[in-house]
């Protein structure tokens, strides 16, 4: 696992810290993880055709490609926003599952792969919701 991150203002977070991803993350090699290093916000892919409904902030997006290459990204988000138990939660909870995710992802033979799996993480209303995608 490759570890990249971009220090932030006082008045912003990211959900995870960065010790409780690299724990999460390690032993995966071909995974490279970026704390708002390739962008400050999530943009759907343009090869995206069927987007989901979002109403909420996107903390994270974790992509897989059909090379068996995988990205996760780490947006960040007002401290206003998103409390520190919420952020927990994400350590606690949404770490785990996305960990999984990936595994699953990344276990898959390579003609199983059409394109890019996506798995991003949305908060709204005090919840964590997961979205996943599909595209060329």
């Amino acid at each position: 696992m490759q570890l990249h991150s971009k220090r932030l203002p006082k008045s912003e977070r990211y959900a995870p810290s960065l010790r409780a991803a690299r724990q999460t993350f390690a032993e995966i090699e071909p995974l490279s993880v970026w704390y708002g290093g390739l962008s400050k916000s999530y943009s759907f892919d343009h090869r995206c055709r069927s987007l989901p409904t979002l109403s909420g902030s996107i903390l994270a997006s974790i992509t897989v490609s059909r090379q068996l290459t995988s990205i996760c990204e780490f947006y960040p988000i007002s401290r206003d926003n998103y409390s520190d138990v919420a952020g927990e939660s994400f350590e606690d909870l949404v770490l785990p599952k996305m960990r999984s995710w990936v595994l699953e992802q990344l276990a898959k033979p390579l003609t199983a792969i059409l394109g890019h799996e996506q798995l991003i993480v949305e908060y709204s209303r005090s919840k964590h919701y997961f979205h996943e995608l599909r595209f060329l």
